[in-house]
């Protein structure tokens, strides 16, 4: 049975308690948790179709702070010993052997395509590279020099 399987019978089961009982069958998953360490670290969400979601609304780096008008999710995939976060719509794949390696990759992928994209003109990329494009200002509010 898959994680997002579990997940729905667990709710189906939930919704036929009493009320009274949601809270101690809260404290039970919250006391599992603790004692597997199994947490998900923060700014990870987790979905029903058993993808885990990285939600940042800013990126930075060594030299650069960008901080953006609304928050943007990364999906995260787990294979083997590696993270893979990465957004379609911003053509980004970040790996690394650790979290918050593939957080740092996705820092700087993230600064380097930005940069890229706004020195060149329009005229230069494809109409799928002008989407990106787009949308990296789009969701740029703002860029602060460290």
């Amino acid at each position: 049975m898959s994680i997002a399987e579990i997940i729905e019978k667990t709710v189906s089961t939930l919704n036929k308690l009493p009320e009274n009982k949601g809270e101690q069958v809260a404290d039970f998953a919250d006391f599992l948790l603790k004692k597997t360490g199994e947490y998900l670290p923060e700014g990870i969400h987790y979905d029903k179709d058993a993808t885990n979601a990285l939600k940042i609304d800013q990126v930075q780096t060594d030299k650069k702070i960008y901080l953006f008008n609304n928050p943007v999710f990364f999906q995260i995939n787990i294979e083997g010993d590696s993270f893979l976060i990465e957004n379609e719509q911003l053509d980004i794949f970040a790996a690394g052997l650790s979290m918050e390696e593939a957080k740092t990759e996705l820092s700087n992928q993230f600064d380097y395509s930005y940069n890229l994209y706004n020195e060149l003109k329009d005229e230069q990329l494809s109409s799928q590279l002008l989407k990106v494009k787009t949308f990296y200002n789009l969701i740029v509010k703002k860029t602060i020099d460290k």
